[in-house]
């Protein structure tokens, strides 16, 4: 997300979710930098977008959710902001492989496809977090790189 002209960076929490169903969840929720997870819970969104520990993003109506537990940082939190680790290639990836892969994401992610499946806001705003990030790393990739592109 954009505040006052800069991408704002989101801090990867890991945690567990219990759901009502006595089902539970374990990954990772992202809040801004001046947001608690209590804050994130308590916004009038309806869904929590989480990340499950192979990767996936679920979105989790927070009515279903009967507690939520952060865990302890393990070090795990700081590999999403390495550039190549968010477009999934090898640090060594030639500057046509980083191109390919930023595109692959962005028709995966971008927030205008998403609306065009009309899916609810909240999924259209965690796309836009997303698409920060990718165009994030993408940018430095590419100046890491050499190029201008």
């Amino acid at each position: 997300m954009l505040a006052g002209g800069k991408i704002r960076s989101k801090i990867k929490t890991r945690t567990t979710i219990k759901l009502k169903d006595g089902s539970v969840l374990n990954g990772h929720v992202y809040c801004s930098q001046d947001e608690r997870l209590s804050d994130l819970l308590n916004s009038a969104k309806p869904f929590l977008p989480f990340e499950t520990m192979d990767g996936k993003i679920i979105f989790v109506t927070k009515g279903a959710i009967s507690q939520v537990a952060p865990k302890e940082k393990t070090g795990l939190e700081k590999a999403y902001l390495d550039p190549s680790d968010i477009l999934g290639i090898s640090k060594e990836a030639s500057l046509e492989t980083i191109k390919e892969a930023y595109h692959t994401k962005v028709r995966a992610f971008h927030p205008d496809r998403l609306t065009a499946l009309e899916l609810p806001d909240e999924i259209i705003s965690y796309a836009t977090d997303i698409m920060a990030r990718i165009n994030e790393a993408y940018q430095r990739l590419l100046q890491e790189a050499g190029s201008s592109d």
